[in-house]
């Protein structure tokens, strides 16, 4: 399907010539699939946009947890979580917005998790 996240993890590696030292850095971009309600879509694209929204919800509760300060962080709800759990206390969010008004929902879900994340 062309409709899913997309990772990309890039490893940095840097040693000075003169003590030995090795520096090591990780970046991590991910491109989340975008999230139409299930009212506007059927079959296939339904079950995706089921799928899509339940990794976006996970997503959601882990940067709640954070952003509360939370003993407990979900994690393990989801893949991508999983794989994102060492670099999540770090993450900051650009979100693309629809002019069309009949996006009007998505995008101020969107902008609603972008506000939750950054307070």
């Amino acid at each position: 399907s062309s409709r899913s996240h997309l990772l990309a993890i890039f490893t940095v590696e840097s040693s000075n010539v003169t003590t030995g030292e090795l520096l090591r850095g990780r970046v991590v971009m991910v491109d989340l699939a975008g999230s139409e309600w299930p009212l506007k879509t059927t079959g296939d694209t339904l079950r995706e946009s089921k799928s899509i929204l339940s990794t976006l919800r996970s997503l959601t509760a882990v940067l709640d947890a954070y952003t509360k300060g939370a003993k407990f962080v979900p994690y393990r709800d989801s893949k991508l979580t999983t794989i994102l759990k060492d670099c999540l206390p770090r993450t900051f969010l650009i979100i693309a917005c629809s002019p069309a008004a009949c996006n009007a929902d998505e995008t101020m879900h969107s902008l609603r998790l972008g506000q939750r994340v950054q307070t």
